[in-house]
């Protein structure tokens, strides 16, 4: 009895093992096969169960199922969606998907995953040869440790928006990529690759008859996380994974980040032609000097990194910010830019309305300009305070150079042509209002011969108070001042012989603006203060026994010669009210007195295009005594506060804006008589004085440009008369026609104005003649109005037109 038991119990001891054997082996044994036909899992499926479609079979997997790896043999089809495919095989076959020659999977919103080789596996790279087998995935997501989808033997893989990754292991001859191409056709459409080491492999077959791969990543996240986005190289540096091409396109807003901040890499014999179409891309394109690497950036792309040692680097309305070096061609066409140096470079060629803006130093076999600009001043890029050299071995066509140059400290940037320079070329200096204190020439251009033609854009250049002209010298080319030169004298003991003349002095526009400002407050003060004097006038034409209230509009336009080579147009308008009292009797006549306040605006505009704006704001005290026998005497003191503004334009059209106040006080007097003729006419001659000062002030501009004056000073005589007639009409109607004619002389000739150092005299002196016509009106007894034109002319300044008009109630 004790025997059974025993021995029942080592046979319980022998099935309880064998179960778990079995159960163990069913584990990792159970299978499904499709050979030929179809047939359909659904859920939930096994996820222990792998499957083999062979013979032109077809497995459909329904959402929710669940399975182990899936080997799509030759000439079959796997459909799946929603479903879980997953592998952790250590041995064998550890790919979540293998699709072999002439085969189709359709793939959709499910996960396909392997802990231990490639989530999604078209082809066999270790058989050459085989009929393209294809993929289309959407969706869903794809892992694997060396790679998480690779394609081979020519076969064909579309990516729709499917998140790809590999772990961190590699494989012999392939490093580590999310997506791991062998001379196959991928298309990612959105989504996301992310690869431990790289984000996107591409390499190569041995003996592949068609050795072209191409990769389209479109609108895709492409992520390598400790080496680059993208990197191109045979499998093998043997000749038989060799001479091969790859395309890679980059559209559509897509993304590349390397984890060693290079977007894309290339190396070893292989050719690859990269395209980035508009897609904003960070991080540096690198070629290892044995790879051929042509670089295209089109359609609004831009690169934010450097290039280097590609064979071909073309952008076509795209740019790129960073350096380019050991490059073969460059090519700048429709709109593009490029923002960097450029060093070693074999061609450079400069499109229309393309733009290579430096950076540092820069060398260039040879340039040819089709049109486009090359900046070797670029303040933008950190370049303003720095002198580059553009060093070019040959340059041809047409084109423009935008150099910036520091007359102060000598410095320029520099374009240097060791050999041959032919064509037409403009350049474009930076303008600035600082003032150099070496005049002599600064050289800008060398060439090593050839018959180029250079010239500045507006054929000057400003720098500080003059302008500068560009000259050739041999080979080269200078900026030489245009400033007047001292003459040749004539040899001594010969008399008769004159000396050479002196080139004309041309000043800049900023130098125009500046001088002009701190000459106009006269011409201001003047006329506001012909308001009153016209004012005072009507008083001896009506009732002074009264007092009131009055109030008018006037407007101006001078121009003005006040410097050698400064002329410009000043337009004036404004308004000025006052009140008045009359003061009882003194010395026999009518006394009266009033207060004054008011404020106009002048705009001055200069050849060029600069202008400036003074606004005035004055207040003033009057007087005005009229004697039994038509005597009188007027008299006027009057403050003014100035508010200066310039907008200067330079030669590059480049603005200068600065800003300055002062004040002023001046004072009038004036004696003359007012005689009444037969049937109302009347004749009143007078002689007139008045005196000005204006305090000085200091002007910056933005360009660098100072000036400063001491102060500004008028004093000016007037002799002249009017002639008139008052008209009385039925209903109380009143009106006063009348003609003035005066001979104005400034005894002024010294207004110093010091710019940039350099010693102007503001010199308005001499004589002009005043005519003008008016008419006042009485409405009523208590209400009168007002107009009158003028005209004047002088040697110095010329008023085409005055107008004013107004209006005065009497209490």
């Amino acid at each position: 009895m004790q025997k059974s038991s025993s021995a029942m119990r080592r046979r319980q001891t022998y099935v309880l093992a064998l179960s778990l054997i079995a159960a163990a082996v069913s584990q990792y044994a159970r299978a499904g096969t499709v050979n030929g036909g179809s047939q359909t899992v659904n859920a939930p499926g096994d996820p222990n169960e792998s499957w083999t479609v062979s013979n032109g079979g077809s497995l459909t997997v329904t959402p929710g199922t669940a399975t182990n790896q899936i080997d799509v043999a030759t000439g079959s089809t796997l459909n799946a969606n929603g479903a879980t495919i997953a592998t952790s095989a250590s041995t064998g076959n550890s790919t979540g998907v293998r699709v072999g020659a002439r085969s189709t999977v359709n793939i959709q919103n499910s996960s396909i995953s392997s802990t231990n080789g490639v989530g999604l596996l078209l082809g066999d790279i270790t058989r050459t040869n085989q009929p393209r087998p294809t993929a289309t995935v959407s969706g869903g997501t794809i892992t694997g440790t060396w790679a998480g989808a690779s394609l081979s033997n020519n076969s064909s893989m579309t990516l729709q928006n499917v998140n790809v990754s590999s772990g961190p292991f590699t494989t012999l001859g392939v490093g580590n990529g999310a997506v791991v191409n062998f001379d196959s056709r991928l298309s990612v459409t959105g989504g996301t690759l992310t690869g431990d080491k790289n984000g996107v492999r591409v390499t190569t077959e041995a003996s592949n008859p068609t050795p072209i791969s191409s990769t389209i990543l479109s609108g895709t996240t492409v992520i390598g996380n400790t080496g680059a986005a993208i990197f191109v190289s045979p499998q093998f540096a043997n000749p038989n994974f060799g001479g091969h091409t790859a395309t890679v396109l980059i559209e559509n807003g897509t993304t590349l980040t390397g984890g060693n901040g290079n977007a894309l890499e290339t190396a070893g014999d292989i050719t690859t032609n990269a395209t980035i179409d508009n897609s904003p891309i960070t991080g540096n394109i690198v070629g290892d000097g044995t790879a051929t690497l042509n670089l295209t950036l089109q359609n609004r792309a831009a690169l934010t990194g450097s290039v280097t040692k590609a064979t071909s680097v073309t952008l076509d309305n795209a740019t790129i910010t960073g350096s380019l070096s050991n490059a073969g061609s460059v090519t700048l066409q429709n709109n593009a830019a490029i923002t960097g140096a450029m060093n070693n470079v074999t061609s450079a060629t400069v499109g229309a309305n393309s733009t290579w803006s430096m950076t540092a130093d820069s060398d260039v076999q040879t340039v040819a300009m089709n049109g486009g600009q090359i900046n070797l001043f670029n303040p933008s890029a950190g370049s303003g305070t720095t002198a580059h050299t553009l060093t070019i071995g040959a340059l041809s066509g047409v084109g423009t150079f935008f150099l910036g140059t520091n007359l102060s400290t000598r410095t320029t940037d520099l374009l240097n042509v060791t050999g041959n320079a032919t064509g037409t070329f403009q350049l474009k200096v930076r303008n600035t209002g600082a003032q150099p204190s070496d005049l002599s020439p600064l050289t800008v251009v060398q060439t090593g011969g050839g018959n180029a033609a250079f010239s500045l854009v507006g054929n000057k250049v400003d720098i500080g108070v003059y302008t500068y002209k560009l000259q050739q010298q041999g080979d080269n080319w200078v900026l030489a001042a245009s400033a007047a030169q001292p003459g040749t004298p004539g040899t001594p003991g010969t008399p008769g012989t004159p000396g050479t003349p002196s080139p004309p002095v041309e000043l800049t526009g900023s130098a125009r603006t500046v001088i002009g400002l701190s000459s106009v407050t006269p011409t201001i003060w003047y006329a506001e203060s012909s308001v009153l004097r016209s004012r005072l006038g009507e008083l001896r034409l009506e009732d002074r026994r009264h007092g009131g209230v009055w109030v008018r509009t006037f407007g101006r336009q001078f121009r003005a010669t006040p410097v050698d080579g400064v002329d410009y147009r000043q337009t004036t308008y404004g308004l000025i009210g006052g009140a008045d009292v009359s003061l009882g009797q003194l010395l026999g006549g009518s006394w009266l007195a009033g207060v004054m306040l008011g404020t106009s605006h002048s705009k001055l505009s200069f050849d060029g295009g600069s202008t400036g704006s003074v606004n005035s704001y004055t207040a003033g005290l009057y007087s005005t005594w009229l004697g039994p026998s038509g005597y009188y005497v007027d008299a006027m003191l009057k403050f003014n506060r100035f508010q200066n503004d310039a907008q200067a334009i330079m030669s590059d059209q480049s603005g200068a804006t600065g800003g300055s106040e002062n004040k002023g006080v001046g004072f009038t007097v004036e004696f003359g008589r007012h005689m009444e003729l037969a049937q109302g006419w009347f004749v009143e001659p007078y002689v007139h004085f008045s005196r000005l000062r204006v305090g000085g002030s200091d002007l910056a501009l933005s360009n660098s440009m100072t000036s400063n004056t001491a102060h500004t000073a008028s004093m000016q005589a007037r002799i002249g008369a009017a002639v008139g007639k008052t008209l009385e009409f039925s209903g109380g109607l009143v009106l006063q026609p009348y003609v003035k004619l005066a001979a104005i002389r400034e005894f002024v000739q010294n207004n110093q104005i010091v710019v940039n150092g350099i010693t102007f005299n503001s010199d308005m002196s001499g004589t002009r003649v005043q005519f003008g016509a008016g008419m006042s009106g009485y409405i009523k007894r208590n209400l009168q109005l007002y107009g009158e034109v003028e005209t004047s002319a002088g040697r110095r300044a010329y008023q085409p037109w005055g107008v004013q008009g107004g209006v005065r109630y009497t209490f």
